[in-house]
């Protein structure tokens, strides 16, 4: 475990953490996604891979020879995308072989929140190094004293990678090494200039988040930021803002992504074969997919009914603010936990309504008002953790009758179900 001091900063995209790293420890756990352009196959589709520039030999040999002269220095932050494996996707907090390599934001003592600790327990590569690429590697070719300098860092935790997109490509758009389509084209994430049509699973979910953020008609307005799925980090986030409650935009933006695919990284993948102006959504429609595709997988491979997808989330979750978020008792339910419990609901009810064509708020409320009587303000038995949020989840579906008793696996918590029902809550 290496623990580093850092102050927090909010700004309205989020928050992050300023710190200084030793520029050895950062090319031990720092990766960046190196932007490779295959061969076109026999059809002529290109494949990219990869989201930031190619390293240049040049460059990195200027800044190696530049940091052995003696008025060497860096005072520009490397940003840093904390908890991001190597394929795109986040480590799972609710995954214990995952989250015990998470890094971890703690609070020191006293009553300053904005100085907080950077706990890092592995030297695993799970930071996606967003800018500053060409600073960091080049201290590979230099001398082991200079490998200890520090290096001023700003740490995103848990962001998406729409979203390291997007931060580098504001910070590079005005800068002349690298022009706005170039920066489009490495990261692939360019949600004004690129059809909708062409979009993603992850481009359409990121779009939605903004979307849902700002939408006067949506719970959501002003909730959702960039943080850790870490409900200790939005606790500070709230405080700090003087908001009720926040919560991250990965846990809405996987939550999404449940609903219209089953493999982000294939589907981006395989869309990434075809140059940016042939793009189709329809290119993923002959996926083999296991089991039961997802619920809105046929909208989003339609590609001209996102609307629909939408309006859905905007009507459900309005339903779950009025039947659950605005109670005394809310607890865990307006918390991530209860936010992805409230995805899964979602997805598991979602067939039916499609199959009626019925997704309005009123029917919702319908669907989900039986669930109105639960409290999920016991902490000990509605945790934050992968346990609580299915706990939610099957609390509410058994609660409406899409779940039996008998299908509860956990038996402390069906005997509290069982008790519930019959009106003797003992727990």
């Amino acid at each position: 475990m290496n623990t580093f001091p850092a102050i927090r900063i909010l700004q309205p995209l989020g928050e992050f953490y300023l710190t200084a790293i030793p520029a050895e420890y950062l090319l031990k756990i720092c990766f960046s996604h190196r932007h490779i352009r295959h061969d076109a196959d026999e059809k002529g589709h290109v494949q990219d891979e990869g989201h930031q520039r190619r390293l240049s030999i040049l460059r990195l040999n200027e800044i190696s020879r530049y940091l052995e002269t003696q008025d060497a220095t860096l005072p520009g932050t490397i940003i840093i995308a904390a908890n991001c494996k190597e394929d795109g996707t986040i480590l799972d907090p609710n995954n214990g072989e995952e989250n015990v390599k998470r890094w971890i934001i703690a609070p020191k003592e006293g009553d300053d929140r904005e100085i907080v600790r950077i706990n890092i327990p592995t030297t695993d590569k799970l930071g996606a190094v967003v800018d500053g690429q060409h600073r960091l590697w080049g201290f590979e070719n230099v001398s082991d004293e200079l490998k200890k300098i520090l290096l001023p860092c700003a740490i995103f935790i848990d962001l998406p990678t729409p979203q390291q997109a997007a931060i580098f490509a504001t910070i590079n758009f005005n800068q002349k090494p690298v022009n706005k389509s170039q920066s489009y084209e490495l990261f692939g994430y360019n949600l004004d200039d690129e059809l909708e049509a062409s979009w993603s699973p992850d481009k359409l979910a990121v779009f939605f988040a903004r979307k849902l953020n700002i939408d006067n008609e949506s719970p959501f307005k002003d909730h959702i930021k960039v943080a850790a799925q870490d409900d200790r980090v939005l606790e500070e986030i709230n405080k700090l803002r003087q908001k009720e409650w926040s919560i991250s935009t990965a846990t809405i933006v996987e939550g999404i992504l449940l609903l219209i695919t089953k493999n982000a990284k294939q589907d981006r993948d395989i869309l990434h074969k075809y140059p940016i102006n042939s793009r189709s959504r329809k290119s993923l429609s002959n996926i083999r997919i296991h089991g039961e595709p997802p619920p809105f997988r046929g909208i989003y491979l339609a590609a001209d009914h996102d609307i629909v997808i939408y309006k859905t989330l905007i009507n459900f979750f309005s339903a779950a603010n009025e039947l659950f978020w605005g109670k005394e008792n809310c607890g865990l339910i307006r918390k991530t936990a209860g936010v992805q419990a409230l995805f899964r609901v979602l997805r598991e009810l979602l067939p039916d309504q499609l199959e009626k064509n019925d997704l309005q708020q009123v029917t919702w409320i319908s669907i989900l008002e039986k669930a109105g009587k639960l409290d999920f303000s016991n902490i000990t038995l509605f945790e934050s953790s992968g346990r609580g949020r299915k706990r939610i989840q099957d609390a509410i579906l058994v609660s409406i009758g899409k779940m039996s008793l008998g299908d509860i696996m956990d038996q402390d918590f069906r005997k509290y179900l069982e008790n519930m029902n019959r009106g003797v809550n003992n727990v």
